[in-house]
């Protein structure tokens, strides 16, 4: 018999903790000064809002996670996630 262990990551885009992550590209990877502000900057105060039949919801502030829909979203979870594996 073979052990099998499996990870569910459908949602671990939307569960990175901004402050772990930048922590991690500080201590892990070097990422200073310059960089590391535009990536804060990326990544924080994100606003999300939902639109059904022509109704909008209203705009609320994404408190973890990276943006959707962005070339960056795989790489920084990735990067959040290196020690892990």
């Amino acid at each position: 018999m073979t052990p099998l262990s499996l990870m569910d990551l459908s949602a671990g885009f939307d569960t990175i903790d901004l402050t772990i992550l930048l922590d991690r590209l500080q201590s892990a990877f070097g990422v200073h000064g310059t960089v590391l502000d535009w990536i804060k900057s990326f990544a924080s105060n994100s606003k999300q809002t939902v639109s059904v039949d022509g109704e909008k919801s209203p705009v609320c502030v994404g408190m973890c996670g990276v943006p959707q829909g962005s070339v960056l979203r795989p790489i920084l979870f990735l990067l959040y996630c290196a020690d892990v594996v």
